[in-house]
């Protein structure tokens, strides 16, 4: 029972959280460990709180009422909610509430109020992060300290750190932003902080507000809700220091701390020797005189430190021990954060400060590229984000870093966004790198620069540089195999171009440990879907290939996929820079992907054999169709279920496989169900010399059979058919399909089209997957509108030499492809999803007494999967 115990000590009772929210429970769980309304965060033990865009005022927060069976799965113990949906886990613990976000801020309030310790709030426009991790970091070492997950900082970010506070600790360290207007003075009123601390004041979230000042006077609000005798700690270097400082005081805070180089200063930097490696510091405490060591290098962590110290004497804690623990701080993940990567030659220093960025931020990590020392012939590199929010200054603040990159000698400055055109036209071209609207845009040109010896800086916002995971991942995975990052050296790459004009694909089995094995991975829908994401820009939503990347929604899928000897997929989009289709008017979802983009995305997952036999492919009309043909041509990759004739078209997938002392032919026939109106409307299909799609004909697929087993008897033929209702189970029509196809002597159907994972049967000693579902489909979907389970799968036929004869085996991956569910990132599911997966697969296949004896639960590589001997 998943409500039966948690694994850490309980923070809340039922009867406590029902008195704090004012809630009541359709029944009581046990004690709470945790509490989190980010469903994919949930651990087990803890309380899900439920989110709907309505009563949380953001479009950013999805419906998860509508879906309580995620928390429960992933181990919650119960939900606050302000909904109870027809569909809700029976038994499963609801609190009812009238509206779950005022609950959270109550419930904030509540661990607030029975908190015992002292409690900290750090904000600024630079400096919250790192800030709060060290102060967390050195009062740990002294005394049981709590501080917020990640970066929670936002309007309930707050409430919900101060739910997960332990009531006895003795410390509380929250990050607190002061993003848009209003919101702060309710934060600071739940927190009641004990210290206010304002690292810094820059350029950032202007847009909002105007102008510093005003955005001066927003931040004072973190002193809205300070304790009696609170303490305020501030930089004495910011401008509007003097305002700040007057606007604590008439706020009721009673002793006000200052920190920085000012001569006034009370803890005070005297001198601080940078360093590639850290920093050396000599600094006066309250007139005291201290030397320590920073391990981070940079002088914004050496001014950091002296806030921590302020902080530290400020709440009574031991500030000399913390200056001694700092030596023992670890670095954090995407801030100045230090990879060394193996590179043809030698290798080259990443530095990894991808987290965020305002001007001041970046000045910083520009003067800390300046103080590394490159390798022999190296240089040092800066890839820069453009910064949202500066409003007006914007052009001129961009510009402005062309002064630290020159002072710092920078080589090469590589740019993304519009605003960083005002930086690259401030720098002498001998300093240009390629410029781009996105990261996707750079790796390429990035690929053709960088060597050995260099020191690569990446510095942007995550506000507009999300897809700077693509140029870190990028470089990150350059190290695997020494290779040039212009183009992932991907496996079928190397096979494409072994087999140009080759009638066979010939491909060498790999050993993996247990002998020679050929992996065959078989994906259904793909599509980057951008014309569903060019429609939602313009509803407002983020356009996730413009923000993350095209890397992005694969991100998950890239071990599978790069593991596999070959990857087929179903393409279902043309690839096409034509305006206009035909079909506009008339078809209600008209495909198309980028040229260069795609193939080359698909490409660097591994992606190289497309079947075109869809409804999509076809939906620029013939031209867009044989623009498609000519992409795919030009990148090398294969393509079948469609052609420049009939004959083209039903032409198959031959793979002669070579598995040790072994050779098999594989061959993939696919071809899309007939419609009438795909015939005479659209003109999908392929007829004599017209190009166009391969008709799920049986005949015709008899007929190709028979010539294949007559040029070769042991042919394996795999059907690869797109058919079937969207959204819904098999049909009568799929079944009968499926048993004349297997009758002309077809040994395996793998199916896709109803972008959900089908049944799977077994008949005759032949296994049909009647549809895998979606493997990566960028569009909302229509999962919950259907009822339909958001589960779809990865099919991997896997031949291998056993005690001297091949054997075949069928691993079925499963996998979530609801996008409102996983974030456009497609993703292996959770043991309660697999589970919940095997029980949909076991009820609805013809024998569920066969089902268990050819359908095995196994694990490989950490993914849950079913395996069946073929």
């Amino acid at each position: 029972n998943a409500h039966a115990s948690t694994p850490t000590p309980p923070l809340w009772t039922a009867k406590d959280i029902a008195k704090a929210v004012g809630g009541t429970w359709t029944s009581e769980p046990a004690p709470i460990s945790g509490t989190t309304y980010y469903r994919g965060h949930t651990v087990q033990g803890d309380l899900g709180i439920a989110t709907r865009a309505k009563s949380w005022k953001s479009k950013k927060y999805k419906d998860t009422t509508v879906d309580l069976d995620v928390f429960l799965n992933k181990g919650a113990l119960g939900v606050i909610t302000d909904v109870i949906p027809p569909d809700a886990p029976k038994g499963f613990p609801l609190c009812i509430v009238k509206n779950t976000r005022k609950a959270l801020d109550d419930l904030g309030r509540a661990a607030r109020e029975r908190f015992q310790g002292k409690v900290i709030c750090v904000t600024g426009s630079v400096g919250k992060t790192s800030t709060k991790t060290a102060l967390h970091h050195v009062l740990a070492l002294q005394a049981p300290t709590y501080g917020s997950r990640k970066n929670f900082n936002h309007g309930p970010g707050i409430a919900l750190s101060l739910s997960q506070t332990p009531a006895d600790y003795d410390y509380g360290v929250y990050e607190f932003s002061v993003d848009l207007p209003g919101v702060a003075h309710t934060k600071s009123m739940i927190a009641r902080p004990h210290v206010a601390i304002i690292t810094q004041l820059q350029n950032d979230h202007i847009e909002f507000y105007g102008s510093m000042e005003k955005l001066a006077m927003a931040k004072a609000q973190i002193f809205d809700g300070i304790t009696e005798n609170g303490v305020a700690v501030l930089n004495r270097d910011m401008p509007f220091y003097a305002r700040i400082r007057a606007a604590a005081k008439r706020k009721g805070v009673a002793r006000i701390v200052s920190f920085g180089v000012h001569a006034s200063a009370d803890v005070r930097l005297i001198d601080g020797k940078l360093g590639a490696n850290g920093s050396h510091i000599k600094a006066s405490v309250h007139g005291e005189i201290i030397e320590y060591t920073h391990p981070i290098a940079g002088q914004h962590m050496v001014m950091n430190s002296l806030c921590v110290l302020a902080a530290v004497e400020a709440v009574g804690a031991d500030w000399k021990k913390a200056a001694r623990d700092f030596k023992t701080l670890p670095s954090l993940p995407n801030r100045t954060e230090r990879h060394t990567i193996p590179i043809e030659g030698g290798s080259f220093l990443f530095i990894d400060d991808a987290f965020s960025a305002n001007p001041e931020s970046m000045k910083s990590a520009i003067e800390l590229l300046g103080l590394m020392k490159p390798g022999p012939k190296g240089r040092r590199i800066a890839i820069l984000g453009e910064i949202k929010e500066l409003g007006d200054p914007s052009p001129q603040l961009h510009a402005g870093l062309s002064i630290p990159l020159k002072k710092s000698d920078i080589d090469l400055v590589f740019t993304i966004g519009d605003d960083m055109v005002h930086l690259r036209n401030k720098l002498p071209k001998r300093m240009h790198g390629v410029h781009g609207k996105t990261s996707d845009d750079l790796t390429e040109g990035l690929g053709a620069t960088i060597r050995a010896g260099d020191v690569v800086l990446v510095k942007g916002s995550r506000r507009t540089l999300e897809s700077s995971e693509t140029i870190v991942d990028t470089l990150l995975a350059i190290g695997a195999g020494t290779q040039s990052p212009k183009i992932k050296q991907t496996p079928i790459r190397r096979i494409l171009d072994n087999n140009l004009g080759a009638e066979k694909l010939k491909v060498r089995g790999t050993d993996r440990g247990a002998g020679v094995r050929l992996d065959i991975l078989f994906a259904g829908d793909t599509s980057f879907g951008e014309n569903y994401q060019a429609q939602y820009e313009k509803r407002g939503l983020k356009n996730i290939l413009e923000t993350k990347g095209y890397a992005y929604p694969l991100k998950n899928m890239n071990k599978v996929l790069g593991d596999a000897d070959l990857v087929i997929a179903n393409l279902e989009t043309p690839l096409t820079d034509l305006k206009k289709s035909p079909f506009q008017d008339t078809k209600p979802y008209v495909h198309w992907s980028d040229v260069e983009k795609a193939p080359r995305h698909l490409l660097n997952h591994n992606i190289g054999l497309c079947s075109l036999a869809n409804n999509h492919a076809f939906d620029y009309g013939e031209d867009g169709f044989l623009q498609t043909l000519d992409v795919l041509d030009a990148n090398r990759m294969q393509y079948f279920g469609g052609g420049r004739t009939a004959t083209d078209a039903i032409k198959p997938l031959i793979i002669q496989g070579d598995i040790g002392a072994h050779q098999i032919d594989v061959a993939i026939i696919s071809a899309y169900e007939f419609s009438k109106m795909a015939d005479t409307k659209f003109k999908t299909y392929a007829k004599g010399k017209k190009p166009g799609l391969a008709p799920l004909d049986d005949v015709l697929i008899a007929k190709e059979i028979k010539r294949l087993k007559k040029a070769n008897p042991d042919t394996y033929v795999v059907i690869f058919p797109h058919w079937g209702p969207n959204y819904k189970k098999k049909t009568k029509s799929q079944s009968n399909m499926a048993d004349s196809l297997l009758k002309a002597g077809a040994d395996l159907i793998i199916g896709h089209g109803a972008h959900m994972m089908q049944e799977i049967d077994q008949k005759n000693g032949h296994w049909i997957l009647y549809s895998l579902g979606n493997f990566m489909f960028n569009s909302l979907g229509r999962y919950q509108k259907m009822s339909a389970p958001p589960f779809s799968l990865l099919a991997k036929l896997i031949i291998e030499e056993q005690h001297g004869m091949l054997n075949k085996r069928l691993q079925l991956l499963p996998i979530m492809t609801d996008n409102r569910l996983n974030g456009y990132q497609t993703r292996f599911v959770t043991d309660p999803e697999f589970y919940e997966i095997w029980r949909l697969l076991r009820g609805r296949f013809s024998s569920p007494e066969t089902f268990d004896k050819e359908v095995r639960i196994s694990a490989e590589n950490g993914i849950n999967l079913l395996e069946i001997n073929l």
